[in-house]
């Protein structure tokens, strides 16, 4: 997910703009497709270290005042290939948001998270355990505060061949965009920007 999904994010908070006070908001993009959960684990994953450094440069770059506004987290699919993977996602998930807002305290004491959940439209074959990831993050939303969700099963996926049979690994642009507004709607509607 890239510049879609933040140009979709975007021109979901400027159609919102109405409604929320007037201030600059900026992405700090640190996505990386294709990354099981495990390398955004603190202290060492190499993800959660890109991520983290990303957003220092950033709000070291923004000046003075500026704060981390939420997390947008799209992520699963890898962990959907093994069961070991899917059976402590939801552990790692919960330690994962944990550290983050820990870390992130000082900007932001409750930090909002819109988290895409996995759909299983046409993917089991492909991920044969992404019930139990989407299961996962279902139940980290409902018993963590201020994790917002919207559903990937709303967008439209494209089918892929990859040598092997028709894969909906990836969302269309349109999807990508139509993701990046509901996230941003989900954020500004929650109050917690």
């Amino acid at each position: 997910f890239g510049a879609a999904l933040l140009q979709g994010a975007a021109a979901g908070a400027a159609g919102a703009a109405a409604a929320a006070p007037p201030a600059a908001v900026g992405f700090v993009p640190t996505a990386l497709g294709g990354t099981p959960l495990s390398a955004w684990m603190p202290p060492d994953g190499p993800q959660w270290r890109a991520m983290t450094d990303g957003v220092a440069h950033a709000l070291a770059a923004a000046g003075p005042g500026a704060r981390v506004r939420g997390l947008l987290w799209v992520q699963g699919e890898s962990d959907a290939l093994s069961e070991s993977d899917a059976k402590t996602y939801r552990t790692r998930l919960v330690a994962f948001l944990a550290s983050l807002r820990a870390r992130l305290a000082a900007y932001h004491s409750a930090l909002p998270v819109v988290m895409a959940v996995m759909s299983t439209a046409r993917r089991a074959d492909q991920f044969p355990y992404i019930q139990q990831v989407r299961d996962a993050q279902l139940s980290v939303a409902n018993s963590t505060e201020n994790v917002l969700t919207v559903d990937m099963a709303d967008f439209e996926f494209y089918a892929q061949d990859m040598g092997y049979g028709k894969q909906w690994t990836h969302l269309t642009k349109r999807g990508e965009c139509d993701m990046g507004t509901a996230m941003a709607s989900a954020w500004l509607a929650s109050g917690l920007a």
